[in-house]
């Protein structure tokens, strides 16, 4: 485990933080500072992305869950909250869902899809395979520019953004040096991400103790599809913030570290 690859602020009760499809730690990273002043925060850059775009695959989920649990075990004494921001929260879901060791005590879903593409007769619900396919083709031919016009999808929502703080969130999306992740990363984590229907997993409902995030004008993962969490999580908490995009942790930063603190404080 490469020490420059996580970062740790803060003291208290841990948190594990797990960014987003094709972003790295510095997307997360004021949400980290945020929930530093009541939590020890564990920022992560998964394989092939950050700080660790270098790292060989596999790029899949089921290496990035043991990546998590390493991280856990070797960073937390038993007991930690498991964060994720889109890709990172599904990826979260299922590490609760599959059982793995050690258990997050709670989670917090910020964001995420319970199924990234929608089904044909529910469009609304999630991505079409269509746009899909071709953000694939995109990525193979060139894909920084895929990924860079894939996050202006942040921004052209209907939010209302803060124009001092435009510049900031848009270098967290695309920090210098970490951004691009690596292509193959993109391309693997795309296809699972498109495979992946948390509604037919065989362990679920989940009984993690939960909190969901989400927008009412996330395009990425949208609101109707945010009820299929309803009926995969016995007990949860719902957070939704009016007029919000895909990136509330960013766009919206004081209102999401208040929801995940209240929420944290009912786990001790």
């Amino acid at each position: 485990m490469n020490q420059n690859h996580f970062t740790i602020t803060g003291d208290g009760p841990a948190l594990i933080m797990v960014h987003g499809w094709g972003q790295s730690r510095e997307s997360m990273s004021p949400l980290a500072v945020a929930l530093s002043a009541s939590h020890r925060v564990i920022n992560l850059d998964l394989p092939g992305h950050g700080a660790a775009k270098e790292e060989p695959g596999p790029y899949t989920f089921e290496r990035y869950m043991d990546h998590i649990a390493q991280v856990a075990g070797r960073r937390t004494e038993g007991h930690f909250a498991l964060l994720g921001w889109s890709m990172g929260g599904l990826i979260a879901a299922i590490y609760a869902l599959d059982k793995m060791e050690p258990k997050p005590d709670s989670l917090i879903l910020l964001a995420a899809p319970a199924r990234f593409i929608a089904p044909k007769s529910a469009i609304g619900m999630g991505q079409s395979q269509t746009s899909i396919t071709r953000l694939r083709a995109q990525l193979e031919a060139d894909h920084e520019s895929a990924l860079r016009t894939f996050i202006e999808f942040f921004f052209i929502s209907g939010e209302m953004i803060d124009p001092e703080a435009v510049a900031s969130i848009r270098a967290a999306l695309a920090p210098s040096g970490a951004f691009p992740p690596a292509k193959e990363a993109l391309l693997v984590t795309l296809d699972q991400l498109s495979t992946s229907d948390l509604t037919l997993h065989p362990s679920a409902p989940m009984t993690t103790r939960s909190l969901i995030i989400n927008g009412t004008l996330d395009r990425i993962c949208p609101k109707d599809g945010q009820r299929l969490w309803d009926g995969l999580i016995i007990e949860s908490t719902r957070t939704t913030l009016e007029n919000c995009g895909h990136a509330p942790h960013l766009t919206r930063l004081s209102e999401t570290s208040a929801a995940i603190t209240d929420f944290l404080k009912g786990s001790s």
